[in-house]
């Protein structure tokens, strides 16, 4: 399949090109726990930071835990193995190359005077659990700590290690446990939205009230899914993402420069479909303006990864792998097959004439789909009682990164304690040293990224694309957690034009685009351990494609509470 003319063959290098002087750049990747997208992060970001000034990486993992690799990568004592276990959500600090980027950035940061921030995105507890968020908000407010007690008390029925296993016990509540959990997050939060402005630190603990309120409403947002929901959604997990980089861009001012790392699903620009016929915007879609680029990441053929509940595992879960299978015949993969790395540069794509939209070809499944389709048909009515959303101004218009950032007044880094320097005689074991890349630098598993692209593939032959059928792609799935889940269950067509139109079955084709003729780019992308269409251009500004995708090697960190969340605090 031959790509139009219109869509620009870079290296990997050209990814400077496509950022140019974006303030916000995200990162995306098809699946988590991919190596080589772990690699290639890693020299994406050595890259940004030292030959484009970006000062911030933002991590898709809890805000509240994140504080932790942020102290760790200035300079504070502490073992990599601990980093992986408590400063991350997911599971997502155990991979070595993870830890291996996060080691880099801690050398440079001892020899370029800390510049470099870390932050995590999302909610708190792998979405399980507010217990971490809520911790800070009570070492926050001292001795009142009334409202948080409460809080503590109100969310324990759901309080679990993942979302997965915290949206079964959700489910099983009666209406009005839900409600109380839900009135007293947000009467933690209103109070301190009452307080006297404490500078940064106040603005961080009311971020972490509103995380544990956000992840309260999402659990909600699942039970919905269950019912018949409506054909726009809210994925307040994708909300909070931005909302969070809204913090930074205050807590850093409005020219700091930051990198965000998320799944594709996350970044793209256009809703995502969670459910067929069921959207919800994206944290891109939240975002776009013109101070933001989304880059994906893909790979042709290879190993992906799936997750699988187990209460004996770090979190909660397993990470399996999975194979990937060959690249489905229509999607941008099989187009750039044999001519990887390279970097697709879709930008001029925007403004060309005669692209289809493009729809997906398979749904995929909410998180622990079985445990869902049983515990949810009796959840109709879990929308009737309180909702946190007007309280969090879930509902205020978004004006785009470009706006996002307000003017910066005065305040110092994001907030958080500056950690001492690094005990003498520590030993970053394992961790890369700092050093300055070069251009074209090879990386140990990663194809260099100066290599030369070949030559663009023939632009005056059109590849016939076509619509949404409906077909199902086979393929097994564990239990779904993060990007597995329904809240990120991947990137349909969602334009405008779709906003309000009822959806079509599983099994109806989706109605053609007036208009549009079927030609112009592939219709799909990998999603996991799966293919899912999506208008490229409209989502993305680039996609960088990789030969090869293997699962990364994840490490078995000591745990301690429940699985790693704490039953109230240590």
């Amino acid at each position: 399949m031959l790509l139009p003319e219109s869509v620009r063959w870079l290296p990997l290098t050209g990814v400077a090109e496509v950022v140019g002087d974006a303030k916000v750049v995200a990162i995306g990747e098809n699946n988590h726990y991919i190596r080589e997208f772990g690699l290639l992060r890693d020299r994406l970001l050595r890259l940004l930071v030292t030959e484009l000034g970006f000062t911030v990486l933002a991590y898709e993992s809890g805000f509240a835990e994140g504080e932790l690799a942020d102290a760790w990568i200035r300079g504070a004592p502490g073992e990599p193995e601990v980093l992986a276990r408590n400063g991350f959500t997911f599971r997502f600090g155990e991979p070595a190359e993870v830890r291996g980027m996060l080691g880099w950035l801690r050398e440079h940061n001892r020899s370029n005077g800390n510049r470099v921030r870390f932050a995590g995105l999302d909610l708190p507890g792998a979405g399980g659990s507010p217990v971490p968020a809520l911790a800070k908000v009570r070492d926050y407010l001292g001795r009142r700590t009334e409202l948080v007690d409460a809080a503590l008390e109100a969310t324990e029925p759901y309080h679990a290690a993942n979302n997965s296993v915290a949206l079964a016990r959700y489910s099983e509540l009666a209406h009005a446990e839900r409600d109380a959990a839900t009135a007293a997050l947000a009467r933690l939060l209103l109070y301190l939205d009452a307080m006297p402005d404490g500078g940064p630190e106040h603005l961080i603990a009311r971020h972490h009230a509103l995380g544990a309120l956000r992840l309260d409403e999402h659990l909600r947002e699942f039970t919905l899914l269950g019912t018949e929901p409506p054909a726009k959604v809210v994925s307040s997990r994708d909300v909070y993402h931005a909302e969070t980089v809204r913090l930074l861009r205050r807590l850093h001012g409005p020219d700091a420069r930051i990198v965000l790392m998320m799944h594709n699903a996350h970044i793209q620009r256009v809703p995502m479909e969670l459910l067929p016929g069921i959207h919800a915007d994206s944290a891109g879609t939240h975002l776009a303006g013109p101070d933001y680029v989304a880059i994906a990441v893909t790979a042709t053929v290879g190993t992906t990864t799936d997750t699988e509940l187990n209460e004996n595992a770090p979190q909660g879960f397993d990470v399996v792998p999975h194979p990937a299978g060959p690249p489905a015949e229509d999607s941008i993969e099989a187009a750039v097959a044999g001519e990887e790395p390279v970097l697709l540069d879709l930008r001029a794509a925007r403004a060309a004439t005669g692209l289809p939209t493009l729809r997906t070809t398979r749904p995929i499944s909410p998180p622990d789909a079985e445990r869902l389709d049983a515990t949810l048909p009796d959840a109709g009515s879990a929308d009737a009682g309180l909702s946190s959303s007007e309280v969090a101004d879930a509902g205020r218009p978004d004006s785009g990164v470009a706006d996002a950032g307000r003017p910066n007044a005065g305040l110092p880094g994001a907030g958080l304690a500056d950690a001492g320097p690094a005990a003498p005689g520590l030993a970053d074991a394992g961790l890369p040293e700092s050093r300055r890349p070069a251009p074209g630098m090879a990386v140990a598993g990663l194809p260099d990224l100066g290599v030369a692209v070949a030559r663009h593939p023939n632009p005056g032959v059109a590849d016939a694309g076509r619509p949404d059928a409906g077909v199902a792609d086979a393929g097994p799935r564990g239990a779904a957690l993060h990007d597995s889940g329904a809240a990120d269950a991947g990137p349909r067509d969602a334009g405008p034009r779709d906003a309000g139109r009822p959806a079509a079955g599983p099994s109806t084709p989706a109605p053609p685009t007036p208009g549009l003729p079927a030609t112009g780019l592939p219709a799909k992308i990998r999603h996991v351990t799966t293919h899912l269409a999506v208008d490229l251009p409209a989502a993305f500004d680039a996609i960088a494609c990789l030969p090869e995708m293997t699962p990364a090697t994840l490490t078995t960190p000591d745990r301690s509470g429940q699985n790693g969340v704490p039953d109230r605090f240590e």
